[in-house]
């Protein structure tokens, strides 16, 4: 697969602005939390080959638990996308600080390259 088509949703406090702009669709979220299978899933329906989450570390919510919440969401929606024959690899949540902006580049990169092998 050349040039995979990535959906990336980000908590505002994760991620500063501009990380992703030439790269994927990105789609700011005012926490992790706010996240619902339905938009996860539209992504993918969308066209999306891949979904990515940046979610601020446990203990570092604004909101206290929206990114334990959004990973409970994450795991439910790897087990839905999966029973439709989406591989659970295609969609990862990774916690980050907007300061680690080579981490996510990293991460992002990874992400993408697992999605052209497959």
């Amino acid at each position: 697969m050349k040039n995979p088509q990535i959906h990336v949703f980000c908590c505002e406090n994760a991620i500063n602005k501009g990380s992703f702009d030439q790269l994927a669709h990105l789609t700011r979220v005012p926490c992790s939390g706010s996240l619902d299978e339905v938009m996860i899933l539209q992504a993918f329906q969308n066209g999306a080959d891949g979904v990515l989450i940046f979610a601020c570390y446990e203990g570092a919510c604004k909101y206290l638990s929206g990114n334990v919440l959004a990973k409970k969401r994450i795991d439910y929606t790897q087990r839905i996308i999966e029973e439709t024959g989406i591989e659970r690899k295609r969609l990862q949540m990774h916690y980050v600080q907007c300061n680690q902006e080579e981490k996510i580049r990293e991460i992002f990169k990874a992400f993408e390259n697992s999605l052209s092998e497959a």
